[in-house]
């Protein structure tokens, strides 16, 4: 219980710095390459309709996840880009918060060296947190997809690993 405890604050600590490298996008405006199609000239995010988020496609995509999302970020913020790159911040940081629990379950150890463990997901999940490979993911308003992506793949393998290992 306590290796747990560990590396749920080790993954808090991982998430709270990836949030803060991120900080300054917030301040970013929306850009003219995919923005106005996804979010500030595409009308169908003004409103939560199920049938439109699974069926459309656009700017040559079929994605109802990010639509879907893109559509509760314009209910909650309206066309303020502050809340938009907030959740794109935000979803990173968990799957910063995440990589961390994947490193730590995927540590090589039979009795679980809680040190060892810990430090692997603490450098893990900080890496891939700060990595500049993620800057455009995070900083784009209508990158939401990949940052989506990533957290429901991750949310996969570590489901799949605990399902693999009988629990």
């Amino acid at each position: 219980m306590k290796d747990r405890r560990h590396i749920l604050i080790a993954a808090s600590i991982v998430a709270a710095l990836t949030f803060l490298t991120y900080l300054p996008s917030l301040s970013n405006g929306f850009v003219n390459w995919d923005d106005p199609g996804y979010v500030y000239k595409n009308p169908n995010i003004r409103i939560l309709d199920l049938k439109w988020a699974f069926t459309a496609v656009v700017v040559g995509n079929w994605h109802p996840a990010t639509l879907l999302s893109l559509a509760l970020d314009h209910a909650i913020w309206g066309l303020n880009p502050l809340g938009f790159h907030l959740t794109n911040s935000i979803i990173h940081s968990l799957n910063a918060f995440l990589v961390a629990l994947l490193g730590w379950t995927l540590y090589p150890c039979k009795d679980r060296d809680r040190i060892g463990a810990v430090i692997t997901g603490l450098i893990a999940g900080t890496l891939f947190g700060i990595h500049p490979a993620h800057v455009e993911s995070v900083a784009w308003v209508s990158e939401r997809k990949d940052v989506l992506s990533a957290f429901f793949f991750m949310l996969s393998a570590l489901f799949y690993i605990r399902y693999a290992r009988g629990k």
